[in-house]
C-alpha cells in the first residue's frame, strides 16, 4: 500500500515484498501503485515447514 490514510494521517510508503521460506525475496513493489505476483511453490513450503 502506498499513500496516506485520510483520517489518522499514516503514510505508505510502498515497498511490498513476497519473501519465501528461505527469506528470498522474488518480487518487490515499487515506491507507487503497484500489483506483483510471485509463483509459490506450495511443496517447499511444505518442506521448510516439516
Amino acid at each position: 500500500m502506498v499513500g496516506k490514510e485520510r483520517a489518522s494521517g499514516i503514510a505508505f510508503v510502498g515497498r511490498s515484498v513476497i519473501v519465501d521460506p528461505w527469506g528470498v525475496v522474488p518480487a518487490t513493489a515499487p515506491d507507487e501503485k503497484a500489483v506483483i505476483t510471485s509463483v509459490i511453490d506450495l511443496k517447499q513450503v511444505g518442506r521448510v515447514r516439516a
